[in-house]
């Protein structure tokens, strides 16, 4: 399936494929944007690497808003970036 970027408004952007992927773009230093939930597999991570690069960004912290088994396995593959990851649980 085809990712696509799509612009929401100002900083905001998601990633369009099987799983929409949140994009917050860090103004201060684009390489360190934000990432709401990483899709459903390594793929779609690897995608999202692939498009947020074109676009100048690269990922600074990982917010999951729901655990499923996929986004932590691929959030702790990320991990070791040294990136600051995020789950949110109520």
């Amino acid at each position: 399936m085809g990712y696509k970027l799509v612009h929401i408004k100002g900083d905001t952007w998601y990633l369009d494929g099987a799983a929409k992927i949140g994009i917050i773009r860090n103004t201060k230093d684009p390489s360190r944007s934000i990432v709401i939930d990483t899709g459903l597999d390594d793929d779609a991570g690897r995608r999202l690497m692939k498009v947020m690069q074109e676009e100048g960004m690269g990922v600074g912290t990982i917010i999951n808003t729901h655990s499923r088994r996929p986004l932590r396995r691929q959030s702790h593959y990320k991990r070791e970036d040294k990136l600051r990851n995020f789950c949110l649980s109520l």
